[in-house]
């Protein structure tokens, strides 16, 4: 994945789950089976070349109809049911979702059901990396984004270039590794027209 620009949300598989089920049944829920496949490769410049799987999911349970058990909108993130289910995890009470293994060692948990701030997936570096060593996996983390520039009379037909960038961080015993591509799109002569309002220069493309 290292010279791939991955931008596209679409190209990695996602559990999103919206109260369909207690969260005290989770992840043996019938609704769940096959929630959390492999996504296949695809081809194309742009697509993943190797096979995927979400390690988290985020389960969100909203204050809305007739269910008058929570009082505000709840959006935690859990473990994946994949990964609570090989990892041996349960959550440890009705109460939070912290989630331990089978001697009662607490493994994961989202800070933000206990102190205030963002959501997050906190899980045990020892016992992530005993699992992905013993299942021959690997994990990465995934930073992409773009920055554009468009302009002209017509809304989205002056077009100043783009550049792309993807940053990949894989975890091991020795730490984390970074891997960065970027890539850059240069407008057409047409474009730069439609982008300035007015015939573009020679010098003012080559400055795109």
């Amino acid at each position: 994945m290292r010279e791939k620009i991955l931008t596209d949300p679409l190209d990695f598989s996602t559990i999103d789950l919206h109260g369909d089920f207690y969260l005290g049944e989770y992840p043996w829920h019938p609704s769940l089976e096959g929630a959390d496949s492999w996504s296949s490769p695809s081809a194309g410049w742009y697509a993943l070349s190797v096979a995927t799987r979400p390690t988290v999911t985020s389960y969100t349970c909203e204050r809305s109809g007739y269910d008058y058990s929570v009082d505000k909108t709840v959006s935690v993130q859990i473990p994946a049911p994949w990964l609570a289910d090989i990892m041996g995890l349960r959550m440890t009470n009705g109460r939070v979702p912290v989630y331990v293994d089978e001697l009662g060692c607490e493994i994961f948990y989202d800070p933000s059901v206990r102190e205030a701030g963002p959501a997050a997936a906190l899980i045990d570096r020892d016992a992530f990396l005993q699992l992905l060593e013993r299942e021959e996996l690997s994990a990465a983390w995934i930073i992409a984004g773009e920055k554009s520039a468009y302009g002209g009379r017509d809304p989205g037909m002056g077009f100043g270039g783009r550049m792309l960038h993807t940053a990949i961080y894989r975890l091991s015993s020795d730490g984390f590794e970074r891997h960065f591509h970027s890539d850059l799109e240069l407008p057409s002569k047409d474009q730069l027209v439609e982008f300035y309002g007015e015939e573009a220069s020679n010098s003012d493309a080559k400055r795109i």
